[in-house]
């Protein structure tokens, strides 16, 4: 007999029920959602989540059209899939295109589609059209403190 065994012999209790002591599975257990990490997230509005440098985009379901702002749980799987649950229910998802950039005016002259099949230039007529005035720095008036001269007082006691 080796030492482990001495000691296992020596210190052994014997179970007060017999059987095993681990809570059986449930049929209902899925194992992907047991054994994942999983983090809270909050739905932009474009319905999209975002993890890990992933775009997640929501798709709609025949409970609810839009996630907007919801609190959901990205659960990120042992084989690293994603999936993205609310309140308990697994949501259909997709990769969602990359972010547009954000679109700006040009100062050049805008197409109308006139009477005939081609595009024709018009000139476009901008929301703002005064100029606005050159800014002046402040200028306190002629009597203000700050424009007086500087003078030092010393109390002689």
């Amino acid at each position: 007999m080796g030492f482990s065994a001495t000691i296992y012999q020596r210190f052994a209790v014997p179970a007060t029920e017999p059987g095993l002591a681990y809570r059986p599975v449930p049929d209902s257990g899925n194992p992907d959602e047991i054994f994942c990490f999983k983090y809270e997230r909050t739905v932009g509005k474009d319905s999209v989540v975002r993890f890990d440098g992933h775009r997640l985009q929501i798709m709609p379901t025949n409970g609810r059209l839009s996630y907007v702002r919801a609190n959901v749980e990205v659960h990120e799987r042992m084989d690293g899939s994603l999936a993205v649950y609310y309140k308990g229910q697994c949501l259909l998802i997709r990769s969602a295109p990359p972010e547009a950039p954000v679109l700006r005016v040009r100062n050049t002259a805008c197409f109308i589609r006139g009477a005939s099949d081609s595009w024709e230039p018009a000139p476009c007529v901008s929301a703002k059209t005064t100029k606005t005035k050159a800014h002046r720095p402040y200028k306190p008036v002629p009597d203000h403190p700050w424009c007086s001269p500087f003078t030092v007082h010393i109390d002689r006691r």
